[in-house]
């Protein structure tokens, strides 16, 4: 794509929510922008948000990227940007194929909190996937955003137990742990291939698991070269840079976050905050 101007470039933001991303797009001269999500309250919060704003957004499309795609209204996407959402992806693999089709020459950004290289991002990440499998979410508000509140374990159980009601509690435990990391329409296939061809599925790394419901991952986290070969499989070029925080905070945890930041531009990614995937369409 070289170096376009903004005014000639037009952008996805996909896993919009509230819309700033995108807004702050279109806000800095960007053609056009479109907001994609598949939760529609988003969309409506985010359309709110610029007509406040009076920033005028292109396009509000609810769904995955294939119904942008698949849409003969919308024009050609040169630019994919996504907050926080990449480490949420059920299928990661799908994904990317499906934003690889959108343009023969594609930049992609993604910006990620999960930062597989800060061990205390890891060691708070994985407390929380630990409580999302065994404990369950208590938010008051789960439920009305299409989330599972119960563990997610359990929900895997009730899955086995309503579509296999002949087999045993021992091997409902048994593929309810095997099937962590899958949702339910993975989990009956996997627990088909069990039952009659013995051959079980791979179980995710560490103690990532997604809900079962959704498929949305609790803060997924994997090395970065899994992501560099999951990318470069889809055809993108990637590189990866270091987040940084905000050290314009006044008082004393600006100077903290100012110092970090100082830390963070000679040792990278170890003590980042977040990680972008910077990336482009292989020519």
């Amino acid at each position: 794509m070289g170096h376009e101007s903004p005014e000639k470039l037009r952008l996805l933001d996909v896993g919009s929510g509230n819309g700033l991303l995108g807004i702050f797009a279109k806000y800095c001269g960007m053609s056009s922008v479109i907001l994609l999500d598949i939760d529609k309250s988003f969309l409506d919060s985010s359309g709110i948000l610029a007509k406040a704003l009076r920033v005028p957004i292109d396009g509000f499309v609810q769904g995955e990227v294939s119904a942008l795609r698949q849409n003969p209204e919308f024009p050609m996407i040169h630019v994919v940007v996504g907050t926080d959402m990449i480490e949420h992806v059920y299928n990661l693999d799908g994904f990317l194929k499906e934003v690889s089709l959108l343009n023969s020459s594609l930049t992609i950004a993604f910006s990620s909190a999960a930062n597989p290289v800060n061990p205390f991002t890891v060691k708070k990440l994985r407390q929380a996937q630990i409580k999302d499998e065994i404990i369950g979410e208590s938010a008051p508000n789960a439920e009305d955003m299409g989330k599972s509140t119960l563990p997610f374990i359990q929900v895997r159980r009730k899955i086995i137990q309503e579509n296999f009601p002949g087999i045993s509690p021992n091997e409902v435990e048994k593929i309810a742990v095997v099937t962590r990391g899958l949702k339910k329409d993975d989990i009956l296939i996997a627990a088909r291939n069990i039952f009659e061809k013995g051959v079980y599925p791979q179980v995710p790394i560490g103690d990532n698991t997604c809900d079962p419901v959704t498929g949305s991952w609790t803060e997924r986290l994997y090395p970065l070269p899994w992501y560099q070969d999951i990318f470069n499989q889809n055809g993108f070029e990637i590189e990866f840079l270091s987040g940084f925080y905000n050290q314009w905070e006044p008082g004393a945890m600006g100077i903290v976050k100012k110092m970090l930041n100082r830390l963070i531009r000679i040792s990278g990614l170890k003590f980042s905050p977040y990680f972008i995937i910077l990336g482009s369409k292989k020519q």
